[in-house]
């Protein structure tokens, strides 16, 4: 009895949901109507095709005027038949081409919920999947990752959530796309924005992230993975941003050398010298507050919520943002054998840096974090925990649960590097840039591989940034390449 009222229950559920994506189909449908001529056309047609119906009909049949009215009388009785028919018509409009292929595919996977419901597809465009989950949560779309991809025959490129927690974009590649081995950066292609950075490049284009929303940023990998390069592509557009950089560097920035004597670049080659600077931008943190809290937007009464807003109301006087960049946080959090003064001094940075990484999203200050020890002692929980940004080439199984919280890092190509993940839409795996400046980073070993390699291969698989959308992309016939 139970399980009968139960499956009563879920047979309810799902022809309130038919009769809900019916109606969303049809509002949807009668909202092209407002732009779009060729619908307005067919709307026309139709209704004077069903007003002259009778009397075309009555004509084919020779019926006399008697017959005529009664034949009338007939097809006015009929109108919900043919409003109906209308509605259906307009429904189907409305439909994005491919939805059901999309739905097909959702259900051949066993994406569905409860009540056996499949995500409703929403829209299809060249490069995105929407959908309205359903209950269905982002984390099952991610564990089907592989499945949809041989169903859908696309690549998955990342997943996110839309507008609000019912809905989720999935960012689509064809299916024969693959990323490039190497991306060399192109300066003229940096994202626009204060707070906008790019990773790198996926199947579809750019990874970018806007560090107005999620404010810092912590990198791994192993040596030869190319962290070096992705530290060196981000210092490089916060320097072009017009950004204040800070860079904690032991071994004195020779690694960067676009920061040396760069007037935005500040570079500290200690552990006393790093402290200093911390502890200097703690303190502009801090009168930072006190400016926000002083100068009110606009007259309006209101202290400044954020720098944005302080520079919107303060044009002739901006606060610039400010980026601390650290290639190797192991050098400077990591306290063991130590002398009890040093070990003070570590645990006086982790403060600084845990003040920064907890207050500085509002002032305008942001981190760069990066290791490739594979010791949960380098980063501190108190820094970690503010650090959403996660961004993590091939790593052993410990690293990459440091930095990820998982171990898909560990399953990137051994042989390629400058390939990352990121936490960013449901783990995108992306190619970082290779900037000119840094040919001779820690993926020389590696480098020298792929040019042995690239000697005999014409097509080294390196394009420029700019070029992204220029791969030779053949999606087939699949849903990604139809509107």
């Amino acid at each position: 009895m139970k399980y009968t009222n139960q499956n009563q229950e879920y047979a309810e559920l799902r022809a309130k949901a038919r009769l809900y994506e019916l109606i969303a189909r049809i509002r949807s449908g009668f909202g092209a109507l407002g732009h779009n001529p060729v619908c307005w056309a067919w709307t026309v047609a139709y209704w004077l095709l069903v007003l002259a119906l009778p009397r075309i009909t009555a004509s084919l049949l020779g019926f006399g005027p008697v017959g005529a009215k009664l034949l009338s009388a007939v097809f006015l009785l009929t109108a919900p038949l043919f409003l109906a028919l209308y509605l259906i018509l307009v429904a189907v409009s409305a439909t994005p081409r491919w939805a059901w292929a999309v739905t097909d595919a959702f259900l051949r996977v066993g994406m569905v919920n409860r009540a056996g419901e499949a995500p409703f597809v929403v829209a299809v465009t060249d490069r995105t999947i929407e959908v309205r989950s359903n209950g269905i949560p982002l984390s099952e779309f991610e564990d089907h990752r592989d499945e949809l991809e041989s169903a859908l025959n696309l690549r998955l490129t990342r997943m996110e959530q839309g507008n609000d927690k019912r809905h989720i974009i999935l960012h689509t590649a064809p299916g024969t796309a693959k990323l490039p081995t190497r991306v060399l950066m192109d300066y003229d292609q940096f994202p626009e924005g204060d707070a906008v950075f790019s990773l790198g490049v996926t199947e579809d284009g750019p990874v970018v992230v806007n560090l107005k929303n999620t404010p810092h940023i912590l990198a791994g990998g192993s040596t030869g993975s190319g962290k070096t390069n992705l530290v060196g592509s981000l210092l490089q557009q916060a320097i072009d941003k017009g950004m204040d950089v800070y860079l904690l560097d032991m071994k004195g920035g020779i690694d960067f050398p676009f920061c040396l004597n760069n007037d935005l670049c500040h570079i500290a080659t200690t552990r006393y010298d790093s402290l200093s600077i911390l502890s200097q931008l703690v303190d502009v943190l801090e009168d930072r507050k006190d400016i926000f809290q002083c100068v009110f937007n606009g007259g309006g009464g209101r202290p400044c919520s954020s720098i944005d807003v302080y520079n919107r109301y303060n044009p002739d006087n901006k606060l610039p943002r400010i980026l601390v960049a650290c290639d190797e946080l192991g050098q400077l959090t990591d306290a063991g054998g130590e002398s009890k003064a040093n070990k003070e001094e570590v645990a006086a940075i982790v403060g600084k840096l845990s003040t920064l990484a907890r207050l500085g999203r509002a002032f305008g200050i942001h981190l760069l974090l990066a290791t490739q020890r594979p010791d949960a002692n380098v980063v501190p929980g108190q820094i970690k925990n503010n650090l959403d940004i996660r961004v993590c080439g091939r790593a052993d199984l410990v690293l990459s649960q440091i930095i990820m919280d998982n171990g898909s890092a560990n399953d990137l190509p051994k042989d390629i590097p400058g390939r990352f993940i990121t936490n960013l839409g449901g783990g995108t795996i992306f190619q970082g840039y290779m900037l000119p400046d840094l040919d001779n980073d820690d993926t020389d070993d590696n480098k020298d591989k792929n040019d042995n390699k690239d000697n005999g291969n014409k097509d080294d698989g390196t394009i420029m940034e700019g070029d992204v959308d220029g791969l030779p992309f053949d999606g087939g016939d699949s849903p990604d390449t139809h509107s």
